[in-house]
């Protein structure tokens, strides 16, 4: 297989690097090992993509009745997976194999906006002709919300996707025929939420018809993912309006009854776990099942009613703005039916990404990813092994240190606004650097602030900051074409400057804070009121949940860290200088704070500049410190 793993390579006009060959040979041996799940940490340089889809695309041509599924969380990586790479692997085969392939890119409707539940999200406010602007731009955005965002930063109005985007009932009649040419493809490109949604559909999604070989990249995050599913809502309200003129009056009348007996239920709490909630709840599934049971297609909203009554504990609730009747699911072994999933109906699966293995020893470093995900009581571990490339880029680092000030003006975790002190300091930071400089940060809001502070102090570079409403392109080829500061909210992700000879084309990047997504605090709300109930001691566990998100969410800020990162290292032969201000990133020797786990973000192959940071607030320290220990 490695012979014609480096002929495939060859047949695209490239050699595969050491690292490369090593990274796609573990791939070949075991995405064919039917119901395991391999684990392969491969750091950025080993050249994962075409490290994957070379093999993949070799078991397509011996099996040409297979299909193979590649997910990723960022649609970045999608799409440069789906424009660039895959359109190389398909042309590599037409030619030398007489093999044509077809690759298509899967993306559920949740991903897009609706214009109706935009309306409805900004109706009763007053908008000014500005705002109205940004309504009628985000109403007419054609592709995901995560692409908008990548483009121009964040949404307007302090809009979030859950009220903007598609429901299951939604109607686009061009998404279903999209979704069902994409179905039809021998490599399937999609997100960790379709495989999400197919596990949960006992693999009725992709795993119909045809064997499938899964390829599961930035694996890690599909925990966080498959995590959400442990509470899981049945709106009733919105299942009434997608039944409404498809049952009869009659129907309608008994389920409008059955939302009243649930809202009864709930007058004194958002959320109830008892015996009545439970029996309602299954009342209500069983009415449900009962008016759509001849639908020639059942709504897709209602395709999860098996996966309610059969999986987890019913209970019953109302949403916080709108008080909504729901039917609410506790499952605490979501996340752990992955392996099941994988051993059940998959022909081979193979989880990789950078950030798998937490230490560089792949058995102890991936032991979180076996346990959530169930592979060791499963028992279907394939091999696990790390990819690191020796030398890829080089960089130099400066940290803000503890003493610097903090980013917010209250420790309150709800609350997030900016202590202008740190502003501040950030701002005159930035005025003190030389050569082209970009800047990443968390917020149009707060891009604002560090404009309004270098221009105070005097700045006469050329500043190119990101407007919201405006694609990053229009900054970013300015920035380009004249040099200064490039401030924007939406390069973490995606980013690459070029000059013109192909090197890079700025000379530091600057990340200002690490952004931390907020707590889900209505779900962690109904997983807390569970436990409570079903607990001896009848404690509140909702303290210590909320304590469990954060720890959660330092994954995420993890992989948004070093994906920032990324954007100064695309090339082997790249040299950036890296700043974060943000206090609470850790020093080198910082083992023990809460942000320890931060450390993560700089890859293992950069700690001896790591080791040698600047340190802005705590320089003093951290040298002797440093002298001391090495």
């Amino acid at each position: 297989m490695e012979k014609a793993i480096v002929t495939a390579f060859l047949q695209m006009g490239l050699t595969p690097r050491p690292i490369q060959l090593e990274y796609a040979k573990a791939v070949s041996d075991n995405l064919e090992e039917t119901g395991q799940v391999a684990l392969l940490h491969a750091e950025t340089g080993v050249g994962k993509s075409l490290g994957y889809l070379v093999p993949a695309a070799l078991l397509l041509a011996n099996k040409p009745t297979h299909r193979i599924v590649i997910a990723t969380q960022s649609h970045s990586l999608m799409n440069q997976i789906f424009d660039k790479d895959a359109p190389a692997i398909s042309a590599m085969l037409s030619e030398h194999a007489d093999r044509h392939i077809k690759i298509s890119k899967l993306i559920g409707r949740a991903n897009y906006i609706d214009p109706l539940r935009i309306e409805a999200a900004v109706a009763g406010r007053t908008l000014t002709t500005a705002q109205q602007a940004l309504v009628t731009q985000l109403q007419d955005w054609e592709k995901t919300i995560a692409e908008y965002i990548d483009e121009y930063g964040d949404l307007p109005l302090d809009l979030t996707s859950g009220q903007i985007c598609m429901r299951p009932e939604s109607k686009n009649p061009l998404f279903d025929l999209r979704r069902e040419m994409a179905m039809e493809a021998d490599i399937i490109i999609t997100t960790h939420a379709m495989i999400a949604a197919d596990m949960v559909l006992g693999g009725s999604i992709l795993h119909q018809d045809r064997a499938t070989h899964l390829i599961i990249d930035e694996a890690d995050m599909l925990v966080a993912l498959l995590k959400d599913l442990q509470v899981r809502r049945l709106n009733l309200v919105r299942v009434s309006h997608e039944l409404s003129g498809q049952i009869s009056p009659a129907q309608m009348a008994h389920l409008e009854r059955q939302m009243d007996a649930i809202r009864a239920e709930t007058a004194h709490a958002e959320i109830v776990w008892s015996e009545r909630a439970d029996e309602l709840a299954e009342e209500t599934i069983y009415l449900l099942a009962a008016i759509t049971r001849d639908f020639e297609e059942q709504p897709e909203i209602l395709r999860s009613l098996g996966q309610l009554r059969s999986n987890g504990q019913l209970g019953l609730g109302v949403s916080t703005v709108r008080a909504e009747p729901s039917i609410i699911c506790i499952d605490n072994w979501a996340s752990k039916r992955f392996a099941r999933y994988v051993a059940d109906l998959s022909a081979g699966c193979i989880l990789t990404s950078g950030t798998l293995s937490i230490t560089q020893d792949p058995i102890k470093g991936m032991q979180w990813l076996r346990t959530e995900l169930g592979i060791e009581h499963q028992g279907n571990l394939g091999e696990q092994l790390m990819f690191s490339p020796v030398r890829f880029g080089s960089l130099s680092l400066t940290l803000a240190g503890p003493e610097f000030p903090p980013v917010f003006v209250s420790d309150d975790e709800q609350d997030v606004s900016l202590n202008p002190e740190w502003v501040q300091r950030c701002g005159a930071y930035l005025r003190s650097r030389s050569g082209n400089v970009v800047v990443l940060t968390n917020s149009h809001a707060e891009s604002d602030k560090m404009v309004k502070v270098l221009l105070s102090l005097g700045e006469t570079r050329t500043i190119y900051r990101q407007m919201q409403g405006e694609k990053l392109s229009v900054a970013l080829n300015a920035f380009k074409a004249n040099g200064g500061f490039l401030i924007t909210p939406a390069g973490h992700v995606g980013l690459d400057i070029r000059t013109q000879s192909g090197l890079l084309g700025f000379n530091e990047l600057v990340i200002t804070r690490i952004g931390f997504a907020p707590p889900k605090t209505e779900t962690i709300r109904a997983l807390a009121e569970f436990r409570r109930i079903h607990s001896k001691s009848k404690q509140d566990m909702f303290p210590v949940l909320m304590r469990s998100a954060f720890v959660e969410s330092l994954g995420e800020a993890i992989r948004k860290g070093r994906q920032s990162i990324g954007r100064g290292i695309r090339s082997e032969n790249d040299q950036i200088r890296v700043s974060i201000l943000d206090p609470r990133f850790p020093l080198f020797t910082e083992l023990s704070s809460r942000h320890a786990a931060l450390r993560n973000i700089i890859p293992y192959r950069f700690h001896p500049a790591y080791q040698q940071a600047t340190v802005l607030a705590d320089t003093a320290r951290s040298t002797a410190i440093s002298e001391m220990i090495f």
